[in-house]
């Protein structure tokens, strides 16, 4: 038997207007020796039947299903799992790849290279159906030594990455959280001491309004990203890497702190006092949690100062309509005097 280059992983739950297209563009590769791991996440649309129609056609395609809900988390674990190629690629069941060689490209460049992390640019499919482009910030094609200046330069979710199965070993996604690829990203960077950036566009990220990243933002959201950054410091520090992340740690924290609390001042309180915790518990920096504190303050500071404004902007106009209305009143009795 021909050993599989690439196992591609596919998550998916009730995209049936998607999935078709997701798995045909991962058939249509020129790399063929190649494995699809379909995990169905008890979706209750017509998926599981479009998969497994599909995989009648071709026997590269396998399926696995959960008894119970695991998230995009835990679909991925069981992918990984049953996996048995040397590298690792995840997509999303609504997304597809960009062109038929993308995965050919990729393993080439892994296997000439010799890197166990590959990064490769996407194209997002936005609502109004236009294609944009992430280029990776100005990122050219070559290596890239992971440390802490470059932590946050490439995008942190999992799919558009060739990995080799080596950096899964004693790691894996958290089950039932949102965003649970952001501290498998912070992890994996380290673990690979180098990445090789192929500014070759790789998967085709399609925007949509009932996506998780698209709705606002609760609790859950909240108390995921202090799980995930509980996950990534608790690998920083048995590993004796606090010291040399740190910077790339806190502007993430503060990054996730600026998101939350623009969604919602009380969520960002929240936060605060989550990473309290954390800092309490000595798996984060104290001076990380001061300079948290010092930029909440500055943007309640910022949010109010913006409110105010708009108060007084609002009662402006308010004025100003109100007396435009008496203008012309008073311009209409004088003409009706006038007559």
């Amino acid at each position: 038997m021909t050993p599989v280059k690439i196992s591609v992983i596919i998550p998916f739950f009730n995209v049936e207007s998607y999935i078709s297209q997701c798995i045909r563009s991962v058939l249509s590769q020129t790399l063929k020796e190649i494995e699809i791991v379909c995990v169905d996440d008890c979706g209750e649309d017509n998926s599981l039947k479009m998969v497994r129609e599909l995989a009648r056609e071709d026997r590269r395609i396998r399926l696995i299903r959960h008894n119970i809900n695991k998230g995009p988390g835990g679909s991925r674990n069981s992918g990984i799992d049953a996996s048995s190629g040397k590298y690792l690629f995840f997509i999303d069941g609504d997304d597809y790849l960009y062109s038929d060689t993308v995965l050919e490209s990729a393993f080439h460049c892994s296997e000439k290279y010799s890197v166990p992390y590959l990064i490769m640019p996407y194209k997002v499919l936005t609502w109004n159906h236009q294609i944009d482009t992430w280029s990776g910030k100005g990122l050219k094609t070559g290596f890239y030594p992971i440390d802490d200046s470059v932590m946050n330069k490439f995008y942190m979710a999992c799919w558009g990455k060739l990995y080799h199965r080596s950096l899964f070993e004693n790691t894996r996604f958290i089950d039932h959280i949102y965003f649970e690829d952001v501290p498998v990203h912070y992890v994996l960077l380290p673990k690979a001491e180098t990445l090789f950036f192929l500014d070759v566009p790789g998967v085709v990220y399609r925007q949509r309004q009932s996506s998780i990243t698209q709705r606002p933002f609760s609790q859950k959201e909240c108390r995921d990203y202090l799980t995930g950054i509980e996950y990534i410091c608790r690998f920083y520090r048995e590993n004796k890497l606090m010291d040399h992340y740190q910077k790339s740690l806190l502007r993430f924290v503060i990054e996730v702190h600026q998101i939350l609390i623009h969604h919602n001042l009380k969520l960002g309180l929240e936060f605060i006092q989550g990473v309290s915790l954390l800092s309490s518990k000595g798996l984060l920096p104290k001076r990380m949690l001061f300079f948290l504190k010092l930029k909440d303050v500055w943007w309640r500071y910022t949010f109010m100062r913006r409110k105010i404004i708009q108060i007084h902007l609002t009662k402006d106009k308010m004025f100003l309509r109100v007396l435009g209305q008496d203008l012309i009143k008073l311009k209409t009795n004088k003409l009706d005097k006038n007559r």
